[in-house]
């Protein structure tokens, strides 16, 4: 299902809109075919007035719960690597790298929105997490153990020794 996922500032939680409608609120939400999206003028709209307002979303594919037996993300992102990624309206105009604020972000082929909460000030703030997806290496492993023998240890890792 096509989704819009935001950070809702009063619950916070995440508010999943499909056509323009808010049809759940999720802590944890995994997504697929990601878009991240930043209206300018609501971004505009947000240094001229120094209120936030919902102009900056997550748009794709709600992968949920029932889809996880087709869509296993324990299992499809063991070999991923995780990269946080962030937006601050009064620093950036698009969602940028975590480590590396002058990157851009713009799409992603998975993705996972959670919280994080912070005992000291007992709230909750947003995580988003890219994940690079890799192809399976299940088909390569096993072609380069009959190649090689056992000496092969994993095809990324080379051979043993």
């Amino acid at each position: 299902m096509k989704v819009e996922v935001y950070w809702n500032l009063k619950r916070k939680i995440y508010s999943i809109r499909h056509k323009g409608r808010v049809i759940a609120y999720r802590t944890l939400v995994h997504m697929r075919d990601v878009t991240w999206v930043v209206q300018p003028a609501g971004n505009r709209k947000v240094r001229r007035t120094g209120r936030k307002n919902v102009h900056a979303f997550a748009r794709g594919t709600w992968v949920q719960p029932a889809d996880q037996q087709d869509f296993d993300f324990d299992t499809q992102f063991k070999a991923t690597k995780r990269t946080p990624i962030t937006y601050n309206p009064y620093h950036h105009t698009r969602f940028v790298y975590r480590q590396t604020p002058d990157q851009v972000c713009d799409f992603t082929p998975y993705a996972t929105l959670g919280s994080q909460y912070h005992a000291t000030t007992n709230s909750y703030s947003p995580v988003c997490y890219v994940h690079h997806h890799k192809p399976s290496i299940d088909h390569d492993y096993q072609t380069m153990r009959s190649e090689y023998g056992t000496a092969w240890y994993r095809y990324d890792r080379g051979p043993t020794i």
